[in-house]
């Protein structure tokens, strides 16, 4: 996905103007809302956002070297250095065993933190690579080079992968997306806003200057990558598309294959990645592998060596010195996003180890940093909020039994996992050398993609993690039909084993509630029990699923993130849903845990009230305008501001946590809110 708490007077006093009917009483055992963090000059009638974390707002602006600070920043930041000291002390083992864990993490690692070496070694480890490139005399080579590019983690043209197939969960299947693009989404090559011609501006401008480090022959054909790049784009599939699953199974034959895209010897390309030319492949886009074979049969050999030489240059330059490392954060980070300064540099050489080896280095975060006590206590979360969607499912009144039978059964068969794999990655196989920091990041994704790979005609393996467990985030996997908490967002201030029960299900429960959720949104409710894309829906209840879903889009659409420009509805639907059945979900599973219970006040909030603020602190976060821009036009998830006070305007349970609020901005009417789930 993805604080020092204040209590007192002062902090009670100010809540008191802001909401005169909060009871006063205060609860010093357990922690409660972060009342520092709050703005109660502003109504949470108005904006409920900026009452529960305006003044944080205003006092945490976007470091230099970020995009965008929020909640998930800050236990970022924290699991960082956990995971420095990890790795400090393994560089600094110079007597670890060839081959271990402590020899690959300590290796990659100095290699990375070396900028002497790395300055004396220039562009050198990337000219092997590129001479290989530049030895491609005709395209009868190229299906044979495409394939060692991607095996290494370098895609070009197209990108293929192995995963469950969606319509047969219980099996591998091999697929092939759209790539290829160094402008992030397809309508940056086509839009006519001011913005957009600034960027393609810059962008062209970069390729010029990358090539005249790396390449410097090849500096006067930048505009040839474009012009292929541009070629892609115009077949590839727009993101509200691509949210659609049957949109993008396509699947289709061998000789289909050929016939599609015969630009590629399909034959020499598979077997260049070590596999058996498969019986069936699953596109994600015909028309964009069918595009993409016209691009590759009209470009000429020059241009198609320029093309691959710049995703070469583009994806090894933050493993070379720091001319070429710079000069791709110009444009990546600055110009792109807004981002004043670069990472430190061990956070950019973390960053790689955690994607190349993220459970080597998990492995040892959780010896220290999660627990036993944590584990169950979430378990005791999850099950509860499980608890609270099976009692909203069954009591649903605008849907049929048949399909509440479906949806219980989905809802019972969805799995758990958390804190950290039961059975590790074997990284056995994984050769860590002393000479250059390209070299072991290549060596890394070769490994990778080959552990990938060999999946193709194994059982699924139903233990498999999909983020290392130190990631502050958390995911929903619908053909494996299972929600994932890794160890890394399961501490403050998500989780607080010594906060109050309304911050943890006001924070974590929510989002475990967004995940359960996303097994019924509007992506997730195409896939079965069994992780396979199939309608259990009835006819009519899928109409009114959609009915609801259409008023998400509307309201989302209604808010402006930046002058002019509103949130995509249609784009950010799958995330806008889960936000909403999380929070409701999770406030009833909190509601069910207090029966019986005496409701105490803390720091002058009643419980529910308490819930809601939590929720809200969740969401809080800075954004450049550049970022913010690139999350609108990109993301599948709404802005932090949205998250937090979209899913409050369709509750009447949070107008009831503040009944003054019938009024004021935060307010709408029955007739307009949405009950989905």
């Amino acid at each position: 996905m993805r604080t020092k708490i204040m209590t007192g007077a002062a902090a009670v006093a100010l809540l008191m103007q802001a909401c005169s009917n909060a009871p006063k009483e205060t609860a010093a055992e357990l922690k409660g809302i972060n009342v520092a963090e709050m703005d109660t000059t502003i109504s949470p009638c108005d904006d409920f956002y900026h009452y529960a974390a305006g003044r944080w707002l205003k006092e945490n602006p976007v470091p230099p070297t970020e995009t965008r600070w929020a909640s998930f920043n800050l236990l970022v930041d924290k699991n960082n250095e956990k995971l420095k000291t990890i790795l400090e002390a393994a560089a600094e083992n110079k007597t670890a065993e060839k081959g271990s864990n402590t020899q690959k993490l300590g290796t990659i690692y100095r290699l990375g933190m070396d900028s002497a070496k790395l300055a004396e070694q220039g562009i050198a480890p990337l000219q092997k690579e590129l001479e290989k490139i530049n030895a491609l005399t005709s395209k009868d080579g190229l299906s044979a080079l495409l394939a060692e590019m991607h095996a290494s983690g370098v895609d070009g043209f197209f990108g293929v992968y192995v995963g469950q197939d969606d319509k047969k969960s219980d099996t591998y299947a091999l697929n092939i997306y759209q790539s290829g693009l160094g402008l992030p989404d397809r309508d940056f090559y086509f839009a006519e806003d001011e913005r957009s011609e600034e960027v393609r501006s810059q962008y062209k401008a970069h390729l010029s200057n990358m090539f005249g480090i790396a390449a410097p022959a090849m500096a006067a054909q930048t505009g040839k990558v474009y012009g292929i790049e541009e070629s892609l784009a115009n077949v590839s599939m727009r993101r509200v598309e691509m949210r659609d699953p049957e949109k993008t199974y396509n699947k289709i034959g061998f000789a289909e294959l050929n016939t599609l895209a015969p630009a590629i010897n399909w034959d020499v390309y598979f077997k260049g990645l070590g596999i058996a030319a498969p019986d069936s492949i699953i596109v994600n886009s015909k028309e964009f592998i069918s595009g993409m074979s016209a691009t590759v049969s009209k470009a000429s050999i020059d241009d198609i060596k320029t093309y691959l030489s710049w995703n070469l240059i583009a994806e090894s330059s933050n493993y070379l010195d720091d001319a070429i490392a710079t000069a791709q954060f110009e444009f990546y980070g600055k110009q792109l996003n807004g981002q004043k300064e670069q990472k430190p540099r061990w956070k950019r050489v973390l960053g790689v180890v955690n994607g190349t080896m993220g459970q080597l280095l998990g492995q040892e975060f959780v010896k220290e940093n999660f627990t036993p006590e944590t584990k169950a206590k979430v378990d005791g979360l999850v099950k509860n909020v499980v608890a609270s969607l099976r009692e909203r499912i069954t009591n649903l009144e605008w849907m049929s039994e048949a399909t509440k039978k479906e949806a219980l059964t989905k809802l019972d068969a969805i799995g758990l996992k958390i804190g950290y794999p039961e059975v590790w990655k074997d990284y056995n196989g994984l050769t860590i050398e002393d000479d250059s920091y390209l070299a072991n990041y290549m060596r890394a994704s070769k490994f990778a993609r080959k552990q990938n790979f060999d999946k193709l005609g194994k059982e699924v393996d139903r233990k498999e993690w999909f983020m290392s467990p130190q990631t502050v985030n958390a995911y929903y996997s619908p053909s494996m039909n299972e929600i994932v908490f890794p160890a890394g967002i399961l501490q403050p201030p998500f989780y607080d084993p010594m906060a109050d029960d309304a911050v943890n299900y006001g924070g974590i429960g929510s989002v475990i509630g967004h995940e359960l959720t996303h097994g019924f949104d509007d992506s997730g409710n195409k896939f079965d029990a069994n992780g396979n894309l199939r309608n259990w829906w009835t006819e009519a209840d899928y109409a009114a699923f959609k009915v609801r879903a259409q008023k998400v889009v509307n309201q989302y659409n209604g808010f402006e993130a930046l002058p002019g420009l509103f949130v995509n509805g249609e784009l950010t639907l799958g995330e806008n849903i889960a936000d909403l059945g999380g929070v409701k979900i999770s406030y009833y599973a909190y509601m069910k845990s207090l029966e019986g219970k005496e409701k105490k006040s803390i720091d002058g909030f009643t419980p529910e009230q308490r819930f809601f603020l939590s929720n809200a602190q969740i969401w809080k976060g800075n954004y450049t305008e550049q970022a913010l821009r690139q999350q609108v036009l990109t993301n599948v998830h709404s802005p932090g501001q949205f998250r937090a006070i979209g899913p409050l305007q369709n509750l009447t349970e949070y107008f009831a946590a503040f009944p003054q609020c019938k009024e004021g901005a935060m307010f709408r009417p029955d007739s307009v809110m949405v009950t989905i789930w």
